[in-house]
């Protein structure tokens, strides 16, 4: 038997802190935009049964959210996911991306108003500048 390890490093938000103020109704049409010929029942609706599926897990659901295209998800292999800008060499970095970290805050909290009813302030205290978890499996 082996074991796979990885990191995940950067700015983000993990799932666990960010599920508990999920909007359903907006969480609902992000899946309706993904996947339009689904039936989504809203009296039945959870966005569990979509993870592992449609998404990958909720931070790839978090990243179809995200419209510049500059975002990354991981997990921990222990039910953890991350929703996060990955550290960058200048080298390596797109037109898009961001130039500082109040830069990426902001891409990050326009996400999280897109599937909660918090307020920027509220979002931006959800954010962590220093994600640094391995994950394995």
């Amino acid at each position: 038997m082996s074991m796979t390890y990885w990191m995940n490093e950067g700015i983000g938000v993990s799932s666990d802190v960010l599920w508990p103020h999920l909007d359903k109704q907006k969480c609902m049409a992000v899946v309706a935009a993904q996947c339009p010929d689904l039936e989504l029942d809203e009296k039945n609706f959870d966005l569990d049964d979509y993870m592992y599926d449609t998404f990958v897990n909720f931070g790839d659901f978090m990243c179809h959210v995200d419209n510049t295209g500059v975002m990354s998800y991981g997990d921990n292999g222990y039910g953890v996911s991350y929703f996060l800008y990955p550290p960058t060499y200048p080298w390596d970095r797109r037109d898009n991306e961001p130039q500082s970290i109040d830069e990426v805050h902001a891409i990050i909290v326009d996400a999280i108003m897109k599937v909660t009813n918090l307020t920027a302030e509220e979002a931006d205290k959800l954010i962590d500048d220093d994600i640094y978890e391995y994950g394995c499996g």
